[in-house]
Protein backbone atom coordinates (compact mmCIF):
# COMPACT_ATOMS: atom_id res chain seq x y z
CA UNK A 1 0.00 0.00 0.00
CA UNK A 2 1.42 3.24 -0.91
CA UNK A 3 1.55 6.22 1.83
CA UNK A 4 0.79 9.63 1.29
CA UNK A 5 1.62 12.20 3.22
CA UNK A 6 -1.77 13.76 2.89
CA UNK A 7 -3.46 11.04 4.25
CA UNK A 8 -0.93 11.54 7.42
CA UNK A 9 -2.07 14.95 7.95
CA UNK A 10 -6.02 13.94 7.57
CA UNK A 11 -4.98 11.17 9.87
CA UNK A 12 -3.64 13.99 12.30
CA UNK A 13 -6.28 16.10 12.41
CA UNK A 14 -9.31 13.20 12.72
CA UNK A 15 -7.24 12.03 15.74
CA UNK A 16 -6.73 15.37 17.34
CA UNK A 17 -10.55 15.72 17.00
CA UNK A 18 -11.02 12.33 18.98
CA UNK A 19 -8.51 13.65 21.42
CA UNK A 20 -9.30 16.83 22.17
CA UNK A 21 -13.45 16.59 21.63
CA UNK A 22 -14.24 13.11 22.95
CA UNK A 23 -18.13 14.07 22.38
CA UNK A 24 -17.25 14.70 18.57
CA UNK A 25 -19.16 11.89 16.93
CA UNK A 26 -18.80 13.04 13.73
CA UNK A 27 -15.13 12.65 14.19
CA UNK A 28 -15.50 8.68 16.04
CA UNK A 29 -17.67 7.86 12.74
CA UNK A 30 -15.43 8.92 10.66
CA UNK A 31 -12.61 6.72 12.15
CA UNK A 32 -14.93 3.74 12.21
CA UNK A 33 -15.50 3.84 8.67
CA UNK A 34 -11.75 4.58 7.99
CA UNK A 35 -10.04 1.70 10.05
CA UNK A 36 -13.09 -0.64 11.15
CA UNK A 37 -11.55 -2.93 8.28
CA UNK A 38 -7.94 -2.56 9.53
CA UNK A 39 -8.78 -3.32 13.13
CA UNK A 40 -10.96 -5.90 12.61
CA UNK A 41 -8.26 -7.77 10.14
CA UNK A 42 -5.92 -7.21 13.01
CA UNK A 43 -8.01 -8.81 15.57
CA UNK A 44 -8.80 -11.74 13.05
CA UNK A 45 -5.07 -12.57 12.67
CA UNK A 46 -4.78 -12.36 15.85
CA UNK A 47 -7.77 -14.17 17.78
CA UNK A 48 -7.48 -17.84 17.62
CA UNK A 49 -9.67 -19.69 14.94
CA UNK A 50 -12.08 -20.90 17.96
CA UNK A 51 -12.70 -17.38 19.05
CA UNK A 52 -13.00 -15.20 15.65
CA UNK A 53 -16.71 -15.53 16.46
CA UNK A 54 -15.64 -12.83 18.99
CA UNK A 55 -14.18 -10.51 16.25
CA UNK A 56 -16.97 -8.02 16.33
CA UNK A 57 -16.90 -7.41 20.07
CA UNK A 58 -12.93 -7.38 20.03
CA UNK A 59 -13.09 -4.77 17.61
CA UNK A 60 -15.58 -2.62 19.58
CA UNK A 61 -13.03 -3.09 22.81
CA UNK A 62 -10.03 -1.69 20.47
CA UNK A 63 -11.98 1.33 19.58
CA UNK A 64 -13.17 1.87 23.50
CA UNK A 65 -9.73 1.88 24.05
CA UNK A 66 -8.32 4.23 21.50
CA UNK A 67 -10.83 6.94 22.88
CA UNK A 68 -8.66 6.06 26.16
CA UNK A 69 -5.14 6.73 24.70
CA UNK A 70 -6.12 9.20 21.78
CA UNK A 71 -4.82 12.15 23.37
CA UNK A 72 -1.12 10.08 23.44
CA UNK A 73 -1.12 9.81 19.65
CA UNK A 74 2.22 11.15 18.44
CA UNK A 75 2.35 10.89 14.55
CA UNK A 76 5.85 11.51 14.48
CA UNK A 77 6.47 8.19 15.71
CA UNK A 78 3.71 6.28 14.04
CA UNK A 79 0.92 6.50 11.75
CA UNK A 80 -2.50 6.26 13.16
CA UNK A 81 -3.34 3.16 11.38
CA UNK A 82 -0.17 1.30 13.01
CA UNK A 83 -1.05 2.38 16.51
CA UNK A 84 -4.61 1.60 15.87
CA UNK A 85 -3.24 -1.81 14.88
CA UNK A 86 -1.08 -2.28 17.77
CA UNK A 87 -3.98 -1.46 20.14
CA UNK A 88 -6.48 -3.75 18.12
CA UNK A 89 -3.72 -6.42 18.49
CA UNK A 90 -3.46 -6.19 22.41
CA UNK A 91 -7.28 -6.21 22.91
CA UNK A 92 -7.54 -9.60 20.96
CA UNK A 93 -4.68 -10.86 23.08
CA UNK A 94 -6.35 -9.64 26.22
CA UNK A 95 -9.74 -10.66 24.46
CA UNK A 96 -8.34 -14.76 24.43
CA UNK A 97 -6.84 -14.71 28.12
CA UNK A 98 -9.82 -13.63 29.76
CA UNK A 99 -12.13 -16.38 27.75
CA UNK A 100 -9.22 -19.14 28.70
CA UNK A 101 -9.86 -17.75 32.12
CA UNK A 102 -13.73 -18.26 31.67
CA UNK A 103 -13.09 -21.91 30.49
CA UNK A 104 -10.07 -22.75 32.69
CA UNK A 105 -12.74 -21.44 35.89
CA UNK A 106 -8.93 -20.54 37.51
CA UNK A 107 -5.72 -18.88 37.06
CA UNK A 108 -3.57 -20.26 34.36
CA UNK A 109 0.44 -20.98 35.44
CA UNK A 110 3.04 -20.61 33.77
CA UNK A 111 3.14 -22.41 29.93
CA UNK A 112 6.29 -23.56 30.04
CA UNK A 113 6.22 -25.57 33.35
CA UNK A 114 5.24 -28.52 34.01
CA UNK A 115 2.87 -27.74 37.04
CA UNK A 116 0.54 -26.23 34.15
CA UNK A 117 -0.63 -29.30 32.97
CA UNK A 118 -0.25 -30.90 36.23
CA UNK A 119 -4.08 -31.96 37.53
CA UNK A 120 -4.68 -31.27 41.32
CA UNK A 121 -2.35 -27.87 41.01
CA UNK A 122 -4.92 -25.65 40.89
CA UNK A 123 -4.47 -22.31 42.14
CA UNK A 124 -6.89 -19.94 43.91
CA UNK A 125 -7.00 -16.65 42.10
CA UNK A 126 -7.50 -14.71 45.49
CA UNK A 127 -4.23 -16.44 46.94
CA UNK A 128 -2.82 -15.13 43.81
CA UNK A 129 -3.72 -11.79 43.99
CA UNK A 130 -2.93 -11.54 48.06
CA UNK A 131 0.87 -12.89 47.26
CA UNK A 132 1.32 -10.69 44.07
CA UNK A 133 0.65 -7.70 46.07
CA UNK A 134 2.98 -8.97 49.22
CA UNK A 135 5.76 -9.44 46.69
CA UNK A 136 5.19 -6.16 44.99
CA UNK A 137 8.13 -5.19 47.35
CA UNK A 138 10.63 -7.25 45.58
CA UNK A 139 10.36 -5.34 42.05
CA UNK A 140 12.76 -2.92 42.73
CA UNK A 141 11.91 -0.34 39.61
CA UNK A 142 9.46 2.28 40.65
CA UNK A 143 7.99 2.20 37.42
CA UNK A 144 7.94 -1.50 36.63
CA UNK A 145 6.57 -1.96 40.11
CA UNK A 146 3.95 0.61 39.03
CA UNK A 147 2.80 -0.97 36.05
CA UNK A 148 3.39 -4.36 37.36
CA UNK A 149 1.11 -3.12 39.93
CA UNK A 150 -2.10 -1.73 37.41
CA UNK A 151 -1.80 -5.34 35.81
CA UNK A 152 -2.54 -7.26 38.99
CA UNK A 153 -5.40 -5.22 39.71
CA UNK A 154 -6.46 -6.07 35.79
CA UNK A 155 -6.42 -2.57 34.04
CA UNK A 156 -5.74 -2.78 30.67
CA UNK A 157 -2.35 -1.31 29.13
CA UNK A 158 -4.24 1.89 27.65
CA UNK A 159 -5.66 2.88 30.75
CA UNK A 160 -2.22 2.09 32.65
CA UNK A 161 -0.21 4.39 30.01
CA UNK A 162 -2.99 7.17 30.58
CA UNK A 163 -2.85 6.46 34.60
CA UNK A 164 0.99 6.87 34.91
CA UNK A 165 1.52 9.27 31.88
CA UNK A 166 3.98 6.23 30.48
CA UNK A 167 4.81 4.99 26.51
CA UNK A 168 2.10 2.61 25.79
CA UNK A 169 5.00 0.48 23.98
CA UNK A 170 6.51 0.62 27.68
CA UNK A 171 3.53 -0.81 29.16
CA UNK A 172 3.47 -3.41 26.52
CA UNK A 173 7.11 -4.37 27.03
CA UNK A 174 6.71 -4.71 30.69
CA UNK A 175 3.27 -6.62 30.48
CA UNK A 176 5.30 -9.54 29.56
CA UNK A 177 7.76 -9.30 32.01
CA UNK A 178 5.11 -9.06 34.55
CA UNK A 179 3.61 -12.26 33.07
CA UNK A 180 7.18 -13.75 33.57
CA UNK A 181 6.94 -12.73 37.42
CA UNK A 182 3.61 -13.19 37.91
CA UNK A 183 4.28 -17.09 36.86
CA UNK A 184 7.27 -17.58 39.34
CA UNK A 185 4.53 -15.96 41.95
CA UNK A 186 1.68 -18.90 41.23
CA UNK A 187 5.02 -21.63 41.01
CA UNK A 188 5.83 -20.14 44.83
CA UNK A 189 2.33 -20.82 45.79
CA UNK A 190 2.57 -24.97 44.34
CA UNK A 191 3.53 -27.80 47.14
CA UNK A 192 7.03 -28.59 47.07
CA UNK A 193 10.60 -27.30 47.19
CA UNK A 194 10.26 -23.16 47.12
CA UNK A 195 11.84 -20.99 44.98
CA UNK A 196 12.44 -17.34 46.10
CA UNK A 197 11.10 -14.58 43.95
CA UNK A 198 13.87 -12.77 42.05
CA UNK A 199 14.34 -9.22 42.73
CA UNK A 200 13.34 -7.47 39.67
CA UNK A 201 16.51 -5.01 38.53
CA UNK A 202 15.83 -1.44 37.04
CA UNK A 203 18.85 -1.32 35.09
CA UNK A 204 16.77 -1.93 31.98
CA UNK A 205 13.97 0.83 32.65
CA UNK A 206 16.24 3.62 32.96
CA UNK A 207 16.21 4.63 29.09
CA UNK A 208 13.31 2.60 28.56
CA UNK A 209 15.80 0.75 25.84
CA UNK A 210 15.23 -3.49 25.64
Amino acid sequence: MTFHEGDRWDDVILAVRCAEVPSDEDAWRQLWGRYQGLVGWRVIQTLPRALRDDAEDVVQEAFMRFRQVAVQYDPGKASLAGYLAVIAGSAARDWERMRRREVAGRVPLSPHGSEASTPGFDIDPRALLEEGRRLLASVANQRKRDVFEALLELKTPEVIAHELTVPISTVYRLQERYREWLAEVAASLLPGPKHAIKKSSGSDEKTGQR
